[in-house]
């Protein structure tokens, strides 16, 4: 799905369904190139050239960090579509949550740190 425009209301169901498509996808294909990749890299023929194996490695790691990083984004739009909030809603909700930095920590550690930085 086209979404074409910036992720709201009207729109959000499709951005979680493209999404969702590239998780499977990708998944789908790393599933696949898995025995052909493993065997380019650890037992290779004679018909497989140095360039294809660098490529099936490059295609089936590729797939690999989408997959992680795709997943918990994924999982964090579930998220918030069944807790009913947008993600404006969420990050206005956690900076109210957000507690103040420790001060008192700096005060104490700092000139210790900046000195153990200039001796060394």
């Amino acid at each position: 799905p086209v979404v074409n425009n910036c992720i709201g209301l009207k729109n959000h169901r499709s951005f979680c369904l493209f999404l969702f498509d590239l998780l499977v996808c990708c998944g789908l294909m790393a599933i696949l190139m898995f025995h052909l990749t493993v065997q380019a890299i650890f037992f290779p023929t004679n018909n497989m050239t140095v360039p294809f194996r660098l490529y099936l490695a490059a295609a089936f790691w590729v797939n690999i960090v989408i997959e992680i990083t795709i997943g918990p984004f994924l999982g964090f739009h579930f998220i918030r579509i069944l807790s009913n909030e947008t993600t404006l809603e969420y990050l206005a909700r956690s900076r109210k949550q957000r507690r103040p930095r420790n001060v008192a920590f700096l005060k104490l550690f700092a000139p210790s740190l900046v000195l153990f930085c200039l001796e060394h």
